[in-house]
Protein backbone atom coordinates (compact mmCIF):
# COMPACT_ATOMS: atom_id res chain seq x y z
CA UNK A 1 0.00 0.00 0.00
CA UNK A 2 1.26 3.64 -0.22
CA UNK A 3 2.14 6.08 1.67
CA UNK A 4 0.60 9.21 1.85
CA UNK A 5 2.25 12.38 1.39
CA UNK A 6 2.44 13.37 5.03
CA UNK A 7 3.57 9.68 5.93
CA UNK A 8 6.51 9.93 2.79
CA UNK A 9 7.83 13.72 4.24
CA UNK A 10 7.52 12.44 7.96
CA UNK A 11 9.73 9.19 6.24
CA UNK A 12 12.14 10.97 4.24
CA UNK A 13 12.03 14.64 5.34
CA UNK A 14 14.96 14.90 2.85
CA UNK A 15 13.19 14.55 -0.51
CA UNK A 16 10.40 17.14 0.47
CA UNK A 17 11.10 19.49 -2.47
CA UNK A 18 8.63 18.08 -5.27
CA UNK A 19 5.07 19.43 -5.81
CA UNK A 20 3.50 15.74 -5.85
CA UNK A 21 5.87 13.59 -3.78
CA UNK A 22 3.29 10.63 -3.77
CA UNK A 23 3.10 10.79 -7.37
CA UNK A 24 6.96 11.36 -8.06
CA UNK A 25 8.13 8.96 -6.09
CA UNK A 26 6.21 5.66 -6.83
CA UNK A 27 6.74 6.68 -10.74
CA UNK A 28 3.69 8.50 -12.00
CA UNK A 29 5.64 11.59 -12.54
CA UNK A 30 8.97 12.36 -13.64
CA UNK A 31 10.86 14.21 -10.95
CA UNK A 32 12.68 15.99 -13.57
CA UNK A 33 12.69 16.71 -17.63
CA UNK A 34 16.49 16.06 -18.86
CA UNK A 35 16.20 18.49 -21.68
CA UNK A 36 18.24 21.87 -23.26
CA UNK A 37 16.73 24.18 -20.26
CA UNK A 38 17.91 21.49 -17.62
CA UNK A 39 21.32 21.39 -19.22
CA UNK A 40 21.94 24.94 -19.45
CA UNK A 41 20.35 25.73 -16.02
CA UNK A 42 22.40 23.17 -14.83
CA UNK A 43 25.61 24.27 -16.47
CA UNK A 44 24.84 27.79 -15.46
CA UNK A 45 24.55 26.76 -11.84
CA UNK A 46 27.88 24.96 -11.33
CA UNK A 47 29.58 27.50 -13.61
CA UNK A 48 33.38 27.02 -12.47
CA UNK A 49 32.93 25.31 -9.23
CA UNK A 50 34.69 21.96 -9.66
CA UNK A 51 32.65 20.51 -6.98
CA UNK A 52 29.55 21.08 -8.95
CA UNK A 53 30.41 20.25 -12.35
CA UNK A 54 31.86 16.90 -10.59
CA UNK A 55 28.01 16.14 -9.37
CA UNK A 56 26.78 17.31 -13.00
CA UNK A 57 28.75 15.42 -14.79
CA UNK A 58 27.85 12.16 -15.43
CA UNK A 59 24.34 13.78 -15.76
CA UNK A 60 25.40 16.07 -18.44
CA UNK A 61 27.09 13.36 -20.47
CA UNK A 62 24.47 11.06 -20.27
CA UNK A 63 21.83 14.12 -21.75
CA UNK A 64 24.48 14.41 -24.17
CA UNK A 65 24.28 10.60 -25.53
CA UNK A 66 20.17 10.06 -25.17
CA UNK A 67 19.15 13.21 -25.79
CA UNK A 68 16.01 14.57 -23.98
CA UNK A 69 14.62 12.43 -21.29
CA UNK A 70 11.93 12.11 -18.35
CA UNK A 71 13.89 11.08 -14.71
CA UNK A 72 11.75 9.50 -12.57
CA UNK A 73 13.49 9.08 -8.90
CA UNK A 74 11.29 6.59 -7.14
CA UNK A 75 11.76 5.42 -3.45
CA UNK A 76 14.11 2.78 -4.57
CA UNK A 77 15.67 3.79 -7.66
CA UNK A 78 15.69 5.77 -11.04
CA UNK A 79 14.58 5.25 -14.06
CA UNK A 80 15.30 7.00 -17.64
CA UNK A 81 12.37 7.19 -20.26
CA UNK A 82 13.04 8.74 -23.59
CA UNK A 83 9.86 9.43 -25.96
CA UNK A 84 10.78 8.23 -29.13
CA UNK A 85 9.63 10.28 -32.56
CA UNK A 86 6.76 8.31 -32.87
CA UNK A 87 5.12 8.92 -29.56
CA UNK A 88 6.29 5.67 -27.78
CA UNK A 89 7.78 5.67 -24.49
CA UNK A 90 11.69 3.86 -24.18
CA UNK A 91 13.45 2.97 -20.97
CA UNK A 92 17.13 3.92 -21.66
CA UNK A 93 18.82 3.33 -18.46
CA UNK A 94 17.76 2.25 -14.73
CA UNK A 95 18.40 0.70 -11.49
CA UNK A 96 16.19 -0.57 -9.03
CA UNK A 97 16.82 -2.67 -5.89
CA UNK A 98 13.46 -4.97 -5.23
CA UNK A 99 12.70 -7.04 -2.42
CA UNK A 100 11.69 -9.98 -2.70
CA UNK A 101 11.82 -12.73 0.11
CA UNK A 102 14.21 -11.84 2.32
CA UNK A 103 17.16 -10.07 0.27
CA UNK A 104 17.18 -6.94 -1.97
CA UNK A 105 18.21 -7.65 -5.45
CA UNK A 106 19.89 -4.59 -7.24
CA UNK A 107 18.59 -4.48 -11.02
CA UNK A 108 20.53 -2.25 -13.51
CA UNK A 109 20.14 -1.88 -16.80
CA UNK A 110 21.60 0.51 -19.51
CA UNK A 111 20.74 1.22 -23.12
CA UNK A 112 22.59 4.31 -23.78
CA UNK A 113 24.69 2.80 -26.17
CA UNK A 114 21.91 0.27 -27.85
CA UNK A 115 23.51 -2.69 -26.08
CA UNK A 116 20.60 -3.60 -23.34
CA UNK A 117 23.14 -4.38 -20.86
CA UNK A 118 21.54 -5.68 -17.65
CA UNK A 119 22.35 -7.21 -14.52
CA UNK A 120 20.30 -8.37 -11.75
CA UNK A 121 22.02 -9.55 -8.62
CA UNK A 122 22.06 -9.87 -4.44
CA UNK A 123 25.20 -8.81 -2.75
CA UNK A 124 25.03 -11.10 0.49
CA UNK A 125 28.09 -13.23 1.92
CA UNK A 126 28.31 -14.78 -1.76
CA UNK A 127 27.16 -12.48 -4.79
CA UNK A 128 24.62 -14.31 -6.21
CA UNK A 129 23.59 -12.67 -9.45
CA UNK A 130 23.02 -13.07 -13.43
CA UNK A 131 23.84 -10.82 -16.01
CA UNK A 132 23.94 -10.90 -20.22
CA UNK A 133 26.95 -10.61 -22.08
CA UNK A 134 26.86 -6.63 -21.78
CA UNK A 135 25.98 -6.23 -17.94
CA UNK A 136 28.12 -5.59 -14.87
CA UNK A 137 30.23 -8.17 -13.82
CA UNK A 138 30.02 -9.00 -10.25
CA UNK A 139 31.66 -7.21 -7.40
CA UNK A 140 32.68 -9.96 -5.34
CA UNK A 141 35.53 -13.05 -6.07
CA UNK A 142 32.89 -14.94 -4.16
CA UNK A 143 29.86 -15.42 -6.50
CA UNK A 144 27.28 -17.97 -7.60
CA UNK A 145 24.83 -17.57 -10.41
CA UNK A 146 20.76 -16.56 -9.76
CA UNK A 147 18.69 -19.15 -11.19
CA UNK A 148 15.96 -18.50 -13.75
CA UNK A 149 13.01 -19.35 -10.81
CA UNK A 150 14.29 -16.68 -8.83
CA UNK A 151 14.58 -14.12 -11.55
CA UNK A 152 11.06 -14.59 -12.44
CA UNK A 153 9.78 -14.15 -8.42
CA UNK A 154 11.77 -10.65 -8.42
CA UNK A 155 9.66 -9.81 -11.19
CA UNK A 156 6.98 -10.47 -9.77
CA UNK A 157 7.47 -9.23 -6.24
CA UNK A 158 4.28 -7.83 -4.43
CA UNK A 159 6.65 -4.86 -3.39
CA UNK A 160 6.57 -3.61 -6.84
CA UNK A 161 2.66 -3.61 -6.84
CA UNK A 162 2.42 -0.32 -5.46
CA UNK A 163 4.69 1.46 -8.07
CA UNK A 164 2.99 3.91 -10.99
CA UNK A 165 4.18 4.17 -14.80
CA UNK A 166 7.52 4.21 -14.97
CA UNK A 167 8.36 1.48 -12.69
CA UNK A 168 5.89 -1.14 -14.42
CA UNK A 169 7.96 0.22 -17.65
CA UNK A 170 11.39 -0.46 -16.55
CA UNK A 171 10.05 -4.04 -14.91
CA UNK A 172 8.56 -4.57 -18.35
CA UNK A 173 11.90 -3.85 -20.69
CA UNK A 174 14.18 -5.94 -18.55
CA UNK A 175 11.81 -8.89 -18.51
CA UNK A 176 11.97 -8.58 -22.14
CA UNK A 177 15.74 -7.95 -22.32
CA UNK A 178 16.12 -11.33 -20.23
CA UNK A 179 13.66 -13.67 -21.41
CA UNK A 180 15.49 -12.57 -25.40
CA UNK A 181 18.71 -14.35 -23.87
CA UNK A 182 18.44 -15.82 -20.64
CA UNK A 183 22.11 -17.17 -20.64
CA UNK A 184 23.44 -16.26 -17.35
CA UNK A 185 27.34 -15.06 -17.61
CA UNK A 186 27.97 -14.02 -14.18
CA UNK A 187 31.13 -15.90 -13.62
CA UNK A 188 32.60 -15.03 -16.68
CA UNK A 189 35.23 -12.26 -16.26
CA UNK A 190 35.02 -9.27 -18.81
CA UNK A 191 38.52 -8.76 -20.03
Amino acid sequence: MRLTETELLNKYPSFNYYVDPVATWYGDKPAEYRNLKWYEETVALAGDDDTMCNIFGIDWYVYKAVGEHKLYKVLTGNVGIRTDVDGTDEVIYGDLAVKYGLCVYNIYYNNIYGKNALTIYHNGGVCTGWRNENGITSPSKRVKKLDDDTIQKIFKSKYLDDYGYAVKKFIEKIKTVYESDKENHWLEIKE
